[in-house]
C-alpha cells in the first residue's frame, strides 16, 4: 500500500478544486431570459402550432438555438436580443393557434345552432 504525504493530498485536492471552478466558468449560464423563452415556446406547442401556426413556430426554435450558440461564445448581448425575438416568436405562433382553436369552436357552435 502506497502512502501518500500530506502535500501531495492537499495539492491534488487543490487542483481538484480549480479543474472545477474552471469547468464552472467556461460553460456560460443561461439564466431567467432561457427559461422564459422555453416556456414560451412550450407553450406555443401546447396550443396546437406545430398544426396551426408551423413556420412561426419552426422560426422561434431557430432563434432560441441562435441565442444558445450566441451564449456559448459569450455574446450574451446579442444573445439577450434574440431570445427577445424568439419569445416574440413564440408568442405570435400562440396566438395564431389559439386564433384557429377560436376560429374552429364558433365555426362548430355556428353549425350547431342552425342544426
Amino acid at each position: 500500500m502506497k502512502i501518500i504525504s500530506a502535500s501531495t493530498l492537499k495539492a491534488s485536492v487543490v487542483s481538484m478544486a480549480l479543474a472545477t471552478l474552471l469547468i464552472g466558468c467556461a460553460t456560460p449560464q443561461q439564466g431567467p431570459m432561457f427559461d422564459s423563452t422555453s416556456k414560451a415556446i412550450r407553450a406555443a406547442q401546447t396550443a396546437g402550432a406545430l398544426e396551426h401556426a408551423p413556420d412561426e413556430y419552426r422560426k422561434a426554435n431557430e432563434i432560441y438555438r441562435k441565442a444558445q450558440a450566441m451564449q456559448q461564445h459569450r455574446r450574451t448581448e446579442r444573445a439577450q436580443k434574440l431570445l427577445e425575438l424568439a419569445s416574440a416568436q413564440a408568442s405570435l405562433a400562440k396566438a395564431i393557434s389559439d386564433a384557429s382553436e377560436a376560429e374552429a369552436s364558433l365555426g362548430y357552435l355556428y353549425t350547431d345552432s342552425t342544426r
